[in-house]
């Protein structure tokens, strides 16, 4: 979808918004259950906030493609991450 939005520089604005706002929303969470947890993050919040969301949005396009893409890397990254294991 971003492709296509090339020259309508509006959509182009909105979509950045929203992903400024997804990836704020995620870093919190990060951030909000490292310390609730006291789990020392080896990168900080944002980093790790957008390796999970880009991951997860390449998991979904593969999805559209690919009908038995696997779709629990994400979970088991988050795990590793989060827990040393997965």
């Amino acid at each position: 979808m971003a492709s296509t939005t090339r020259d309508r520089p509006q959509m182009q604005e909105e979509l950045a918004s929203r992903e400024s706002m997804i990836l704020a929303f995620v870093t919190g969470m990060i951030q909000s259950e490292a310390d609730r947890f006291a789990i020392e993050l080896a990168i900080p919040a944002a980093d790790l906030a957008t390796v999970l969301v880009s991951l997860g949005e390449g998991l979904a396009f593969s999805r559209m493609l690919q009908q038995d893409a696997p779709t629990t890397v994400l979970s088991d990254l988050a795990r590793v991450v989060f827990l040393g294991r997965r």
